[in-house]
C-alpha cells in the first residue's frame, strides 16, 4: 500500500509543477532605470499588439522570480487644457459691400443704408454711390458699434456653390476706418453633397464691447460670385474640463478593396452602387478615440463612409457617414476635423469614397488614443517585467494596490520600458483545447485522496482486529 501511496504523491507533485509551468506569464517588456519602490511608466498603443482585452486584464507585472507585483492603471497627468464651447448669445450684424476706391467719408455715409433683418436672412439695400458701384467688392464692412456683449466668434454664411466651397478670409477691426488692426486669418468651408452638409464657417476673435466700431472682412481666395447671406456675432463661454496633455497617434496603410461596391445597406430596399473603397488591417486592438483620413496632397470634397469589424466572420459596422474634404487653400492643406470613435478596437477597417476618387489616391488612416500610465509597487527582486498571463485570470491588483497606499504618500519615480522584441503570436493562446494539466492535476488529487482513504480504512480495520 505504501508503494501505491508514494506513487500517487509523486504524480500529484508532478501535476502541480506542470500546472505552475503552464501559468508562467510571457514577458514582453522589461523595466529599466528602476531606482525606487514606487515606479510609473507610460503604456503606448503597442501594448495592444499583445493584450486582447480593452481593460488589459491579461497584463501582469512580475519580478525576477515571476512573482506578481501590485499595480494599477491611471490616466496620464491631467491638466485643464480642453474646453467645451457653448453658445450664450448671438447677434445678426449689418454688413456692406465696399468698393476698392471707397473713402472713410463715403463708408460712414452707409450708416443711412436701409437694412432689413429677419430670423433667417439679412438683406442689404445700399444707396447708389461710388463706394458700392463695383460688382466685386474690395471687402465687406461689418458694423459692430451697437454690440453690447463680448465678441468671441464671427460666423459667416453664404450661398453654397462649387466655386465657393473654400474661402480664405482675413478679419480686421477699426474705430476710425483708417487704422486697422488684424484679428486673424482663416479658412472657411461649406460643402453640400446630396442631403449632407459640412460647415466650418466661424472665425475666433476676442473683442470687448465698445472696443471698435467696424470690422473689415476680406475674401482672399474663393470670392468669385460669392453671395454672403449673413454675418453673425457670437458670444461663447468656455467650460474647462480635465483632459490629457497629448494623444498618441499611429498610421495604418491600406490597399484597394477587391469589392468596389458599397457594403452599406441600411434597409432591405437599399441598392448597391459603385464606390472607391480601401481596406485596412490593424496589428493591434487599441481602443482608438479619434480617426483622421490622410489623403496627402490630393484635393477631395465629397462623401465618406467608414466601416469596421473585429473579424472577417462579422458584418461591417458603419462608424461615419458624412462629407470629407482635403484641399489646398493658400499655402496650406486643410482637411476635415478628426472623427470621434469612442474607443473602438476593431482590427479590420474599410473606407468608401466617391467612385471618381479611385485614380491616384492612396489614403491612410491616422488613429489616436489617450495613453495610460502604469503605477507599480516593486520589491527587492529586480529585474521587473511586463508580461501577458496566458491563463487570462482576472487579478485584484487595484484592490491590493489601494490597500498598500492607504497610509502612505509615495513619490512616483518614472521608469522606462525596454521592448524584449517578442513576436505577438508567441504570446497568443492557440486553439481552444482541453486544459490537460488541470484535468491531470485534479484526477491525481482525487486518486491520492481515494488511496489515502483506503489506507486509513485498512489501518482502522487492522487496529480493530488487534483490539478484539
Amino acid at each position: 500500500m505504501s508503494f501505491f501511496l508514494q506513487g500517487a504523491m509523486f504524480v500529484l507533485l508532478w501535476s502541480v509543477q506542470t500546472l505552475a509551468a503552464v501559468e508562467t506569464p510571457a514577458p514582453i517588456y522589461r523595466l529599466s532605470e528602476t531606482q525606487g519602490t514606487y515606479l510609473q511608466v507610460p503604456l503606448s498603443h503597442d501594448i495592444y499588439r499583445y493584450s486582447k482585452y480593452v481593460d488589459l486584464r491579461d497584463l501582469v507585472v512580475v519580478d525576477a522570480d515571476y512573482n506578481n507585483l501590485p499595480f494599477r492603471m491611471v490616466s496620464l497627468t491631467m491638466t485643464p487644457a480642453a474646453k467645451i464651447e457653448r453658445q450664450e448669445n448671438s447677434t445678426v450684424l449689418p454688413f456692406y459691400p465696399i468698393g476698392a476706391n471707397a473713402t472713410p467719408a463715403t463708408i460712414r455715409a452707409l450708416r443711412s443704408t436701409h437694412i432689413s433683418v429677419t430670423d433667417n436672412d439679412v438683406q442689404v439695400h445700399v444707396n447708389n454711390s461710388d463706394a458700392t458701384a463695383s460688382a466685386a467688392p474690395d471687402f465687406y464692412l461689418v458694423d459692430v458699434s451697437t454690440l453690447k456683449t463680448k465678441l468671441t466668434h464671427v460666423q459667416i454664411d453664404w450661398l453654397p456653390n462649387e466655386k465657393n466651397q473654400y474661402l480664405e478670409v482675413q478679419l480686421e477691426a477699426s474705430s476710425d476706418l483708417q487704422h486697422w488692426i488684424g484679428l486673424g486669418r482663416s479658412t472657411l468651408v461649406q460643402i453640400v453633397h446630396h442631403e449632407q452638409q459640412l460647415k466650418r464657417n466661424r472665425l475666433a476673435v476676442d473683442i470687448a464691447p465698445n472696443s471698435y466700431e467696424f470690422l473689415r472682412l476680406k475674401i482672399l481666395q474663393g470670392g468669385e460670385r460669392l453671395q454672403l447671406t449673413g454675418i453673425t456675432a457670437l458670444q461663447l463661454f468656455s467650460e474647462l474640463k480635465l483632459a490629457n496633455i497629448e494623444s498618441e497617434t499611429w498610421v495604418v496603410a491600406g490597399s484597394l478593396s477587391g469589392k468596389q461596391t458599397t457594403v452599406y445597406f441600411p434597409d432591405q430596399h437599399s441598392k448597391s452602387y459603385a464606390v472607391a473603397a480601401w481596406e485596412y488591417i490593424r496589428d493591434e486592438t487599441t481602443p482608438a478615440t479619434t480617426l483622421l483620413l490622410d489623403l496627402g496632397e490630393n484635393t477631395y470634397g465629397d462623401s465618406l463612409k467608414i466601416f469596421s469589424r473585429p473579424s472577417e466572420k462579422q458584418n461591417w459596422q458603419l462608424r461615419y457617414d458624412g462629407i470629407w474634404f482635403n484641399a489646398r487653400v493658400g499655402n496650406q492643406w486643410q482637411q476635415s476635423d478628426e472623427i470621434s470613435l469612442s474607443g473602438v478596437g476593431d482590427k479590420l477597417w474599410r473606407i468608401e469614397l466617391n467612385e471618381s476618387a479611385q485614380n491616384g489616391l492612396t489614403p491612410t488612416l491616422v488613429f489616436s488614443w489617450q495613453p495610460i500610465q502604469l503605477q507599480i509597487i516593486t520589491n527587492n527582486k529586480p529585474p521587473y517585467s511586463l508580461a501577458i498571463n496566458l491563463q487570462k485570470k482576472t487579478s485584484q491588483n487595484s484592490q491590493v494596490f489601494n490597500q498598500l497606499l492607504e497610509k502612505t504618500s509615495p513619490v512616483w519615480i518614472s521608469a522606462r520600458l525596454e521592448s524584449l522584441h517578442v513576436d505577438p503570436s508567441a504570446v497568443t493562446p492557440g486553439p481552444q483545447v482541453l486544459d490537460w494539466p488541470k484535468y491531470i492535476f485534479w484526477g491525481c488529487l482525487i486518486t491520492a485522496l481515494f488511496l489515502l482513504l483506503c489506507f486509513a480504512l485498512r489501518l482502522f480495520r487492522q487496529v480493530n482486529q488487534e483490539l478484539s
